[in-house]
């Protein structure tokens, strides 16, 4: 009798034993649920893993191997890492996602590898390192899709806040537009003092109308409060792509359905689709290399 339930309940013990998502390593000490560890440590879904002097590399079982900066802090779930504070880079599986401050970054292609950073107290800066980035927001709405080698800045802020898109100006279908050089998008403008700077690469100010574009290619529909001229001209090839003109009629825009957007405080500069997150657009191209300089703040340079 003793041995029969002996038996049994070595047979059912599995079952209450929680199985591990992966394994943690580090060249140095590092805490796992406030436990300090050295060297390596199974991880269990939810566990928060901080470290110190030394980053900690985390290797999934579904494929993930993403490595947590030094002075950082993350939860750790079986498709998903919560970024408390630091730097994440990696990549991932479809579907594995990486959480900071309520944005959702994730890459689009198999060789996708994502770069995420707390910039200071309020943004949350992101880059792609290798291949495309997709970053939502916490309901799964699109904010941005990140070519390879590009880097943004998002502050994520209440509805209205103000956005900037930078890229070429151009004309079509008796609309402008502008074609964002981080994200690629085509964003349909309107707004005072956009006809004279047609053909030129800008950076526009504004707020996310409530319309649908015009353009069927565009984004979204975007009510310009400044306007900034970034380089002249460069702009032939964007214009080829896109179908467009690199000039306007000095009448242009005056038939458009425009609205009076609200001037953007200084506090609110950047960038937020859907107006939901703003983001602040640092361009680079190349690699790793390349996308970790943009981010922390060159200026791009590029045609």
């Amino acid at each position: 009798m003793n041995r029969l339930l002996i038996a049994t309940i070595l047979t059912a013990a599995p079952a209450f034993c929680a199985s591990g998502i992966g394994v943690a390593t580090a060249s140095g000490h590092f805490t796992v649920e406030r436990s300090r560890v050295y060297g390596n440590s199974t991880l269990f879904a939810g566990a928060v893993v901080e470290t110190g002097n030394a980053s900690s590399q985390l290797t999934l079982n579904n494929g993930a191997k993403l490595q947590l900066g030094a002075e950082s802090r993350a939860r750790v779930f079986e498709n998903k890492l919560v970024l408390e504070r630091g730097t994440s880079q990696g990549a991932a599986p479809k579907g594995f996602e990486i959480e900071a401050r309520g944005l959702r970054i994730a890459g689009e292609s198999p060789e996708s590898r994502v770069w995420v950073t707390f910039a200071d107290t309020k943004l949350v800066q992101v880059a792609a390192l290798t291949g495309s980035v997709r970053v939502t927001d916490h309901a799964g709405t699109l904010m941005a899709s990140l070519l390879p080698g590009a880097a943004m800045k998002f502050n994520p802020q209440a509805p209205g806040t103000a956005q900037t898109y930078s890229g070429c100006l151009v004309y079509k279908e008796n609309r402008f537009l502008v074609q964002d050089e981080a994200t690629g998008d085509v964003i349909e403008v309107q707004g005072a003092g956009l006809q004279p700077q047609v053909g030129n690469r800008v950076k526009v100010e504004g707020t996310v109308a409530s319309k649908e574009p015009v353009v069927k290619l565009a984004k979204v529909l975007f009510d310009v409060t400044s306007v900034t001229q970034v380089a002249s001209g460069g702009c032939l090839t964007v214009a080829s792509n896109l179908n467009a003109q690199t000039t306007a009629p000095a009448n242009a825009g005056s038939t458009a359905s425009g609205s009076t957007a609200p001037k953007p405080s200084v506090e609110h500069v950047g960038m937020s689709t859907g107006a939901k997150v703003g983001i602040a657009v640092a361009v680079i191209g190349g690699g790793a290399g390349a996308a970790l300089a943009a981010a922390g703040g060159k200026k791009s340079t590029s045609p």
